[in-house]
């Protein structure tokens, strides 16, 4: 009875002993498992922050390599923009007179960029003795090859669209530029061998004053 009883009680023990084991078994399993999705969760994550990383400087590589190419095709436009304006100068200079018709108004905006002062009918200014009155109420200047180079030069300066341009002449300068730089190689292209080659052009404000270009009728 006694060796039975004890049989029954050391039976019990070791069952308790085993059943103890298996927890702790399935606690380490499950230890491990969660440290094992944690470890995969932080893996996760790591890679997704380093593409996510890769994927922000990638761009800041694009963006960077896009406004060095714009600011690389922008220098070149301005140093074709200066060859020009240097070109159409020398142009200019050969010119013995080109005579603009415009209005008034025009012809002021052309005076003060160019001389700072649009009183032309003042003896001392450059224009003083060029400028007539015509019956459709516009005004025809006679402007020299020596002045076309020095208004070609303000205009540029004063216009160009790498400024601010902010005030009424300052917007009209660039189109007023670009249209007396065609009237310059035109009236060149067609001079004949040896003289000095004279022209007149008429100016269509309406689309001049656009802000954009300079238009002839």
């Amino acid at each position: 009875m006694i060796k039975r009883i004890l049989d029954q009680w050391t039976a019990n023990q070791e069952q308790k002993r085993r059943w103890r084991e298996e927890d702790r078994a399935e606690r380490k399993a499950a230890e491990r498992a969660a440290a094992e999705k944690a470890a995969a969760e932080a893996d996760a994550k790591a890679l997704t922050d380093a593409m996510v990383k890769a994927e922000a400087e990638a761009k800041t590589r694009e963006a960077a390599d896009a406004q060095a190419a714009k600011e690389a095709k922008d220098a070149e436009v301005m140093r074709a923009v200066i060859r020009d304006l240097v070109d159409t100068k020398h142009v200019a200079a050969t010119l013995s007179t080109l005579r603009i018709t415009c209005h008034q108004d025009t012809v002021d905006s052309l005076a003060r960029i160019a001389f700072g002062s649009a009183s032309w009918t003042d003896p001392a200014h450059p224009w003083h003795g060029r400028v007539t009155f015509n019956d459709d109420d516009t005004v025809t200047v006679a402007i020299s090859g020596v002045q076309l180079v020095q208004v070609l030069e303000s205009l540029f300066d004063a216009g160009s669209p790498w400024k601010s341009r902010k005030s009424t002449d300052a917007r009209l300068a660039w189109p007023l530029y670009l249209f007396l730089s065609d009237q310059v190689r035109r009236v060149a292209q067609g001079a004949e061998g040896g003289e000095l080659p004279s022209g007149t052009a008429r100016l269509n404000e309406n689309t001049l004053r656009d802000d954009t270009q300079g238009a002839l009728e």
